[in-house]
């Protein structure tokens, strides 16, 4: 996406959400508790604390359902033509809401009064709306920080079969034209996903990017690979982070198959059990230990493990471990569902 193209990022957090709606609930409660304790001259009263805390809540309730509304006008707009936009909405309801209460509740206007509710509410609103913009502020550079970190951690997935897989083409094309053009659309496909921004992408579509990848590899390696799919059907409807089952294949191929002269099987096993996903990888290995080997499988399966851990923090686990020369890579993560099919 270009830098034309990108959502313009936002000002205030979203206040339309059950766990914000709560939080200002609560703050509007503390707030008019607040007031009532700061009256001395009137003395406690549950009616008065009843009749302020419902000014209070619908000052604010109303306040946020104006700005949830709102909301993307604001995005747009300079940050202080935002803020003083902000500002003077939610001075105009509380104006409103303020002179309407007495004559519903049939009480007497009082200027004073009013006057002084004013002046709470425009230091109250400053106070808050000063709160919420830095706190999606916050949120906007943690974004910020989190895409960077992944986007790093993405480009150093280094699909090393380009040039070999440049040969096998150029080797096809002489005899098997299809084949060769079969082979430039899926390693198109493949470095195409691997420019995209990073994110979440449905599983499926990671698989189909895994299917491509084994096909080019079977080119190459001819009947030294051989692929077994263990994947549910149908496809367990979950997110996974772009490119991220794809290398733990390219890691079985080039530390585990190709290193064998009589080639083996790579097994892609994937299981969803009620709100988790299962994933293994196995490759069989070779008896001699190798360290560059080793050491190759350690980087791997260490970004993949950075970005599991940027995604979905202690949710997921990735473990690897050798037994009866075989190589196998377990991950479990929660199953995130795609909220825009």
């Amino acid at each position: 996406m270009s830098d034309e193209q990108k959502q313009p990022l936002p000002l205030l957090p979203y206040l339309c959400s059950p766990s914000a709606i709560l939080g200002l609930v609560l703050i509007g409660e503390l707030l008019s508790l607040v007031i009532m304790l700061a009256d001395y001259s009137s003395g406690f009263s549950w009616v008065s604390l009843g009749i302020i805390s419902m000014l209070v809540q619908w000052i604010i309730l109303s306040c946020a359902l104006v700005l949830c509304q709102l909301r993307p006008l604001l995005n747009r707009l300079s940050l202080f033509l935002s803020g003083c936009l902000a500002f003077s909405l939610c001075l105009a309801i509380s104006a409103m809401i303020l002179w309407l209460a007495p004559i519903v509740m049939s009480l007497p206007n009082d200027m004073e009064q009013w006057a002084r509710s004013m002046s709470i509410s425009a230091i109250f609103a400053g106070i808050l709306l000063r709160y919420l913009y830095l706190q999606q502020q916050l949120s906007n550079q943690q974004q910020a920080e989190l895409e960077s970190r992944v986007q790093s951690l993405q480009s150093r997935i280094r699909p090393h079969f380009l040039f070999n897989s440049m040969n096998t083409i150029a080797s096809l094309i002489s005899f098997d034209a299809k084949a060769a053009e079969k082979a430039v659309e899926d390693l198109s496909e493949l470095f195409r996903s691997s420019l995209q921004s990073p994110g979440l992408v449905d599983l499926s579509q990671e698989l189909d990017l895994c299917r491509r990848y084994i096909d080019i590899e079977k080119i190459r390696l001819d009947k030294r690979l051989t692929m077994e799919w263990a994947i549910e059907d149908p496809i367990p409807q979950a997110q996974v982070p772009s490119l991220f089952i794809q290398p733990l294949l390219e890691n079985a191929i080039g530390h585990g198959i190709q290193h064998l002269i009589e080639g083996g099987t790579v097994k892609l096993s994937i299981i969803q059990d009620n709100n988790i996903l299962y994933i293994a990888v196995t490759n069989p290995i070779s008896k001699v230990a190798q360290p560059d080997r080793t050491n190759g499988n350690n980087i791997a399966l260490s970004n993949i493990r950075n970005r599991l851990q940027l995604y979905f923090g202690g949710k997921a686990q990735i473990t690897a471990e050798s037994d009866n020369n075989q190589f196998v890579v377990s991950i479990t993560l929660p199953v995130v569902k795609n909220k825009n099919p």
